[in-house]
């Protein structure tokens, strides 16, 4: 009873229930709920919830490593997006590069940038001809909106039996 399996079907078997936070009854389950308690919700008088495993990670309650804080028991972490900006990023540039001359292709790697030829257009803006200097160096862009932040991952049903054997406490 309390146990939370990763079981590899499509269904969850009798005797359990999926790990979706959904709320019971707390008289048709009172062993259970003495285990749970409100740990993952409920009001305590008549319902509690069970763990809501769905796009979560479960981690190892206690003592975390050193530098990290503690994790106690029903308590989440973490975020499904975070918005990635200049200051998250390595220090680094991008030097750009010019010459006094005429393009001669269109193709900017290994080349600098090059005085148009006219007539030419944008086609033929670059070279690796000619001495270059630097001309600057690239800023910041993006659009700091969040993005994903996941592992890889795979896609099992999470469990917890509602039967079985009371566990022992130590």
């Amino acid at each position: 009873m309390g146990e939370v399996r990763l079981f590899a079907g499509s269904f969850v078997p009798s005797g359990w229930a999926a790990c979706t936070g959904q709320l019971l009854p707390i008289t048709q389950n009172t062993p259970l709920f003495a285990l749970l308690g409100t740990t993952f919700g409920g009001d305590g008088r008549t319902t509690f919830a069970l763990p809501d495993l769905r796009d979560r990670t479960p981690v190892h309650v206690g003592q975390g490593n050193p530098g990290r804080r503690d994790t106690v028991v029903g308590e989440p972490g973490g975020a499904s997006q975070v918005a990635l900006s200049p200051q998250h990023l390595p220090a680094h540039t991008h030097a750009v590069r010019g010459t006094g001359a005429r393009g001669t292709t269109g193709n900017p790697s290994g080349a600098s940038w090059a005085v148009a030829q006219q007539g030419r257009a944008r086609r033929d803006q670059y070279t690796t001809a000619g001495p270059t200097v630097g001309i600057g160096a690239t800023g910041p862009s993006g659009g700091a909106q969040p993005h994903t932040n996941r592992s890889p991952y795979l896609g099992v049903t999470a469990m917890i039996a509602l039967d079985g054997v009371f566990p022992t406490r130590p």
